[in-house]
């Protein structure tokens, strides 16, 4: 991960990592972004944005040696009272995480999911809408050609709904959609 000046384009600061960043996400700030990378493992790292400097806060290391496919960050939720984590690897472990800001994102394992394993990159996301009146929804694709609602507040069914789509390697939810979806 480098960061560079938008001007000359001259690299300010190199930081690497076990394995090649294969997704991200950023804070509501812009200064801890999460990165995900191709061994599973899950990283928080700190920028400073007037300097550019870039220093690796915390690491959430994994069992699993599978590619990060996700990696979402939400500034609330009512389950972890805070801002959380959502990341999601190519064997289908699904992890939900609370972040500490405070502690420069450090991250605390809230509840995980084990989906069907998958040959491609498919994501999962957050639904916002959903989650502020009823529990904390989860969309994410599959490759059977459907799209999954997991609720993680039901510990023995979590999986809710099951929408058939089309088969994309992607889940792309529109928030818009959620008031036509009834669950």
């Amino acid at each position: 991960m480098q960061t560079r000046k938008s001007r000359t384009g001259r690299t300010i600061k190199t930081l690497s990592f076990d394995g090649e960043v294969t997704a991200m996400d950023h804070d509501h700030t812009g200064q801890i972004i999460f990165c995900g990378d191709g061994q599973g493992t899950v990283y928080s790292v700190s920028m400073d944005s007037h300097t550019g400097s870039l220093s690796r806060s915390h690491r959430h290391r994994t069992n699993h040696k599978s590619p990060v496919t996700t990696v979402k960050y939400r500034s609330f939720s009512l389950l972890a009272s805070g801002p959380v984590l959502l990341t999601c690897t190519q064997d289908g472990n699904l992890c939900f995480f609370s972040v500490a800001l405070q502690i420069k994102g450090y991250l605390t394992l809230r509840c995980s999911l084990k989906l069907a394993p998958r040959i491609h990159r498919i994501q999962a996301s957050f639904c916002p809408l959903l989650s502020l009146e009823k529990g904390e929804y989860i969309v994410a694709g599959s490759e059977d050609s459907n799209v999954y609602f997991y609720d993680l507040t039901k510990p023995k069914h979590t999986c809710v709904n099951k929408l058939q789509a089309d088969p994309d390697q992607f889940c792309l939810f529109l928030y818009l959609s959620l008031k036509f979806c009834h669950l």
